[in-house]
């Protein structure tokens, strides 16, 4: 738009109460329309903060990380907290995780047919004890809560995944 500048330049001259006429103004217009402010459609590229609600479609892609080669994290967490190690074609040995405190992690091999391993970093345990799981089996699975940044609780095994 040539005068979105001038426009916003005006817009930021309104108080609360002439912000809030035009609000209604707009609502009033859409409604006219047929349109509905609450709803987006098309792309979105960014952050979104506040509430969110109704239905998504699409595919997001900030849900899960998949790991299909060996993978130094330095002292570093997972991207997001769904983690896929795919040994299909290659060792997946992720070393020196470093979970969020605060976080639950679903860490799921979907093919064991190379070793796939999970290495805490220095001083982290699964367990309490040992720091590397091993998943031996495709859908071997673990469910873990960080209670801190050198331990995590297991929720759940899922399978047969070891500690060593």
């Amino acid at each position: 738009m040539p005068y979105a500048d001038d426009l916003q330049q005006y817009f930021r001259t309104f108080d609360s109460r002439q912000a809030r006429e035009l609000e209604v103004f707009f609502r009033m217009v859409l409604d006219g329309l047929n349109l509905n402010m609450n709803t987006l459609t098309g792309d979105l590229i960014g952050d979104v903060t506040g509430d969110v609600t109704g239905d998504q479609t699409g595919e997001r892609t900030d849900v899960k990380t998949t790991y299909a080669v060996d993978t130094n994290l330095s002292d570093g967490d997972f991207p997001t907290q769904f983690v896929e190690l795919d040994g299909g074609t290659a060792n997946v040995q992720i070393t020196n995780w470093t979970p969020t405190v605060g976080k639950t992690y679903v860490i799921w091999c979907s093919d064991s047919t190379n070793t796939t391993t999970v290495t805490m970093s220095s001083g982290g345990t699964w367990e309490g004890t040992n720091d590397l799981a091993t998943f031996d089996a495709a859908n071997d699975a673990l469910i873990v809560y960080a209670i801190s940044t050198t331990r995590v609780l297991i929720i759940e095994n899922l399978g047969s995944v070891g500690f060593s």
